[in-house]
């Protein structure tokens, strides 16, 4: 008989207070065409880099920047220092501990800036062209040098890192990189940051290349997947300083036939945008489980600087809530979801291949479930890829699981947590499968700021469902609960809660 005292589930299915309940689960389910990509120049620098350790935080005074100065290590990128058997080894003591057996150990474990070196070149064509740096995922802080002189810092431990290299000419350079995985803010044990599960590595991982566009070139791409009446946003960047105009090439596929359709377009010195229906490729079937339809689509600006394309796979769906649930494409739906904690002991991160994905959201079909919620962290880009493709509906979530956001001197963090937000939903936003969007789990403290981040979120991008906090039924009656009856209502589209099927917890 199955021990259900050990188990939770999903339940999708009522309303209090004019709010959409999700159960959440902390059932691991056997844990084990990309939505978006340019067809610009690209020049991988995936192999041997130069490393050194810098345990004591000392390359900076010593002026590690010098190129002179000795790195007596080598390190596989991608890849982190854990494989790379850099740090400190795991050894095992004689008698038995508490963390010994918390939890899974890393053979290898090192935390505290490390800085990586190698020569570049970059060849002539790119001369005259906008270059930057693209590193996939990084735990926590990168930090950019070319030739000595600082190019900038990045710090999201959700989405890419990537610098501006424009100012590069043709020719061999110097690149340093120091990742810094130390704790930058507070985000509780966010498992996005936490030896529990993923692990707190220090390297780079996924892709690591420099690409190379032209000075005028397709900065942000935003879909409106509502099938009703499906639209494109394309925002231009700008370098080269003055106003110009060119023409914008949508193409769309239905099956093997594309429909095509050519636009003019202005941008003025710092740039432009501009907003196109996709409705002349005629009526595309929707993506939901059942049919995860995708629609390739190409997008090519052609100017007197260059042409930039970029290619992405859309997905045409609308959820909204309805009543006591949730409708996909104005039918209801039931989430039958599992719990993804960032639990992947053979590596210590995430799969950063769709095939990884793949075959895990393969399983969760063969059992009967559709839907994986992202514990306190969001999965790279191959995931969303694979979910798209295999129709699973996901909820990622910024990396925090603190209960301690009103502390005092928080303003820093606050603004990161504002940044982070902002960076995850311009990442992933053209995705089908992320239906859901949740600021973390079990958070408390400064209901104001986050339910204003809430609201600016769904102002940005309503076409998903949002909440502001995964397992915390306290926010039902926050205003009671703080002592400020006149905070503002929730505004939050579901909630998610655990549901214990115990007798004896449940009568408390």
């Amino acid at each position: 008989m199955l021990d259900t005292s050990l188990r939770f589930i999903y339940r999708y299915s009522f309303l209090m207070k004019r709010t959409c309940f999700l159960g959440s689960s902390l059932i691991l389910v056997l844990s084990a065409l990309p939505s978006f990509t340019r067809a610009a120049e690209a020049q991988s620098l995936a192999g041997t880099w130069q490393i050194r350790l810098d345990p004591k935080g000392l390359g900076l005074s010593q002026n590690w920047l010098d190129p002179q100065t000795h790195f007596d290590q080598s390190i596989t990128l991608p890849g982190t220092t854990d494989q790379a058997r850099l740090g400190t080894p795991c050894r095992a003591e004689p008698e038995i501990s508490k963390a010994g057996l918390a939890g899974l150990v890393r053979k290898y474990s090192y935390i505290g800036p490390a800085w990586y070196r190698r020569t570049i070149e970059i060849p002539k064509e790119w001369e005259k062209k906008r270059i930057t740096l693209f590193l996939e995922r990084v735990i926590w802080e990168s930090r950019l040098w070319l030739d000595g002189k600082e190019i900038g810092t990045q710090n999201s431990l959700s989405t890419p890192h990537e610098f501006d290299l424009s100012s590069i000419t043709p020719g061999k350079h110097d690149l340093l990189l120091r990742i810094d995985n130390r704790q930058q803010f507070d985000v509780g044990r966010s498992h996005a940051y936490i030896e529990d599960t993923q692990s707190i590595w220090n390297g780079v991982i996924g892709k690591i290349e420099l690409r190379a566009t032209p000075l005028v070139w397709i900065d942000q791409v935003h879909l409106n997947p509502h099938p009703a009446n499906p639209s494109v946003e394309i925002r231009i960047g700008n370098r080269t300083g003055k106003a110009g105009s060119g023409n914008l090439l949508l193409r769309v596929f239905s099956g093997n036939n594309p429909s095509e359709k050519s636009v003019p377009v202005k941008w003025d010195a710092q740039g432009g945008a501009i907003t196109q229906p996709l409705d002349f490729a005629g009526k595309l079937p929707v993506w939901s489980e059942f049919h995860p339809n995708l629609h390739p689509l190409s997008l090519t600006l052609q100017s007197e600087n260059g042409q930039d394309t970029r290619k992405l796979s859309f997905g045409l769906r609308k959820i909204a809530r309805s009543g006591m649930g949730i409708t996909l494409n104005d039918l209801p739906i039931f989430f039958r979801g599992t719990h993804e904690g960032c639990s992947f002991p053979l590596t210590g991160y995430p799969p950063m291949e769709v095939e990884g994905w793949r075959r895990i959201f393969k399983i969760l079909k063969q059992w009967g479930l559709n839907h994986m919620r992202f514990h306190s962290y969001c999965p790279p880009e191959a995931c969303f890829t694979a979910a798209d493709e295999e129709g699973i509906y996901l909820q990622p979530e910024l990396p925090l699981w603190t209960g301690k956001l009103d502390a005092p001197g928080d303003d820093n963090r606050v603004k990161w947590v504002r940044s982070e937000a902002s960076r995850l939903l311009e990442a992933y936003r053209n995705h089908p499968s992320m239906v859901l969007f949740c600021l973390g789990n079990e958070l408390q403290g400064n209901y104001r700021f986050l339910q204003g981040l809430l609201a600016d979120l769904k102002k940005t991008d309503p076409s998903r469902l949002y909440t502001m906090t995964s397992n915390r039924l306290w926010i039902l009656d926050a205003p009671a609960k703080l002592g400020e009856p006149n905070l503002p209502p929730l505004i939050d589209d579901f909630l998610v809660e655990r549901a214990f099927w115990n007798k004896k917890e449940k009568d408390g």
